[in-house]
């Protein structure tokens, strides 16, 4: 009789437990996140020109901390801006440090007042009413408006400018989307990685520690469907792809320019393979993409 009972309570307890277990299950599915990334300058924001001359004044004063003229470099800007667009301000600052020698055991220093000298040249010029700010763009902001009223889906900020700058550059309107209650920004920034890659990958991790039941959901191809990042530079797009995460290029908000990109034979043997996992619009509130963040497709798909 004894080992009946035994038996019969273990019986019962693995039955409870797998109710327990299929129940966590069920909860952590219903309450899963979608994780909006939306990329910072050209997308969210239409940068000012001023945000480059902050980055040639940060040099300068980079430079300057480590004992080096920057009148002598003859640095050529526009292939510096062109070859680091889409990727982090870390890396501007090594392709800089490398192309002009800066030596290796000062390359620390010069990234720490880097940062610094671009956050402070923001907070000055706001400090003497000029006129630094960047506008952003209405269909952006609708995005992250409508996310906002949408259970269980969170917009965060990938940005190549590192934290201490977005913090003096982020409009006032929209901190509320991307801090969390202690005022912090959610997000990933350029001062945390080399490339866009990494900053994807270090805001899906920092998501599964802060958002309770994020878990990212992978489909046939090995996609992540419940995470999109949205960008505007073709390493923005690749770059989500790259991420086996889904995808939303913006190259234009012009609509015959996405046109001729859509008419491209690689986006139109992408679209054939990859379906849903990428959208190519001239507007990120349209349906297409809001179908790709909102729907049940956020599911594991076969497809």
């Amino acid at each position: 009789m004894k080992t009946l009972k035994f038996i019969s309570n273990m019986i019962y307890y693995k039955t409870i437990n797998m109710v327990k277990r299929k129940k966590r299950a069920t909860t952590q599915k219903k309450d899963n996140y979608i994780l909006v990334l939306i990329d910072h300058d050209g997308t969210l924001c239409n940068t000012s020109p001023s945000a480059y001359e902050s980055l040639k004044f940060a040099a300068q004063m980079a430079c300057e901390s480590v004992q080096i003229n920057i009148n002598d470099l003859q640095v050529d800007w526009n292939t510096i801006f062109h070859q680091t667009r889409g990727s982090t301000e870390r890396n501007f600052i090594r392709l800089f440090c490398f192309r002009h020698s800066v030596p290796l055991n000062q390359m620390g220093n010069f990234e720490e007042r880097f940062y610094l000298a671009r956050a402070v040249w923001f907070k000055n010029m706001k400090s003497f009413k000029e006129n630094p700010y960047d506008t952003y763009f209405p269909d952006a902001e609708n995005l992250i408006n409508i996310c906002s009223h949408h259970p269980n889906t969170t917009v965060w900020l990938i940005t190549g400018n590192p934290i201490q700058v977005i913090n003096e550059r982020l409009a006032k309107h929209l901190r509320n989307y991307f801090t969390d209650k202690k005022n912090n920004l959610l997000g990933s920034f350029g001062n945390e990685a080399l490339t866009r890659e990494e900053l994807i990958q270090i805001a899906i991790q920092r998501a599964m520690k802060l958002l309770k039941g994020f878990v990212p959901l992978k489909d046939s191809l090995g996609f992540t469907t419940n995470v999109v990042y949205i960008g505007d530079a073709r390493k923005d797009f690749f770059s989500g792809l790259n991420s086996r995460v889904k995808t939303v290029w913006i190259p234009s908000r012009s609509l015959q320019e996405v046109k001729d990109v859509l008419a491209e034979d690689y986006i139109i043997f992408l679209k054939q393979f990859l379906k849903h996992r990428i959208q190519i619009v001239n507007r990120i509130d349209s349906e297409e993409v809001l179908e790709m963040i909102l729907s049940k497709k956020n599911k594991p798909a076969g497809s």
